[in-house]
């Protein structure tokens, strides 16, 4: 009986071990340009920043323009970061925002894969 409380127990730390590993693997990377239409603090013990990034665009054939919405996420911890997307917010100007798409996360991470990483404006002012 023993043996196999061990046993099991070890299976629980790999497994734990492997989603961690997973959580830190980035599926994707990039940047992503537009306007931004929410953003506000979120979660009940681990709070994270959820935003909302307006694309805007034409679409390819009819001409038309656009209104993509593309969700992301900020950890708490990326003051300049936060403080640049919430002057977009407030001021309306275009920002750019460069992420990394998480392979796998838990729920407390954030509401999406998308991480924002770095944030400027598009017209490259301060």
């Amino acid at each position: 009986m023993k043996t196999f409380g061990k046993v099991l127990l070890g299976l629980l730390v790999v497994t734990i071990l492997v989603f961690w590993i997973l959580t830190l693997i980035n599926y994707s990377e990039g940047e992503r340009a537009g306007t931004i239409t929410r953003f506000s603090k979120r979660g009940y013990v681990f709070k994270t920043w959820e935003g909302e990034l307006l694309l805007g665009g034409f679409s390819e054939g009819t001409g038309q323009m656009n209104a993509e919405k593309w969700e992301f996420s900020v950890d708490s911890g990326k003051d300049s970061t936060i403080n640049t997307i919430n002057e977009a917010l407030r001021s309306g100007r275009r920002v750019t925002l460069y992420y990394e798409e998480k392979l796998f996360q838990f729920d407390f991470d954030g509401e999406t894969k998308f991480f924002v990483v770095r944030a400027q404006f598009a017209d490259g002012q301060p």
